[in-house]
């Protein structure tokens, strides 16, 4: 069976925990009046499918980009393959404003990768079940003037590196902290 079909065998499944559009959960509690300076955490409320890469994920914003600080910040995404055999790929990235954050590994917006399906020290190839990509971002707010007194948006991009993965329900959480240097 070929893995578009495996893909689309499972897409109907999944589409019995994802008949509702997803809302993400956020630490302001469902909305904030005013937004915060320090820190925020959102994350999906229930799974949603995989999308190709890159998507948006996930958006936290903070009031205000602040001297002598940096912006840290913590992502993950959990991934499960509902049909056996099928590949996922999960990758992410984060940015603020359109700046991609650092460490970029080879280069701007180069995201974290797990390979979900892999072959194992047998020759044997393996599905895994589930999978997570995560990982920590950093950017210094006074290496980047644009960023000053501006409002920071910041997005957690990423999605599946073969493609949108319909049959692959997927979670995905960001902690956003603003600290003083």
């Amino acid at each position: 069976m070929s893995i578009n079909a495996i893909r689309a065998i499972a897409a109907a499944v999944a589409l019995a925990f994802t008949a509702s559009v997803a809302h993400a959960a956020d630490s302001c509690g469902g909305g904030c009046p005013k937004l915060p300076t320090k820190a925020r955490a959102v994350s999906t409320a229930a799974p949603t499918p995989l999308p190709a890469y890159p998507a948006p994920l996930l958006v936290a914003t903070l009031a205000k980009g602040k001297k002598k600080t940096m912006l840290n910040v913590e992502a993950v995404l959990t991934t499960s393959a509902l049909a056996p055999g099928a590949p996922a790929s999960p990758a992410i990235f984060v940015d603020v404003n359109g700046t991609v954050m650092e460490p970029s590994i080879f280069g701007p917006g180069s995201p974290v990768v797990t390979d979900c399906f892999g072959v194992d020290s047998g020759g044997d190839s393996e599905s895994r079940f589930s999978c997570t990509a995560s990982g920590s971002w950093w950017i210094d707010i006074d290496a980047n003037p644009g960023l000053i007194g501006a409002v920071l948006t910041v997005t957690l991009n990423g999605g599946d590196f073969l493609g949108p993965c319909v049959g692959c329900p997927s979670l995905a959480t960001m902690t956003v902290r603003q600290t003083k240097k």
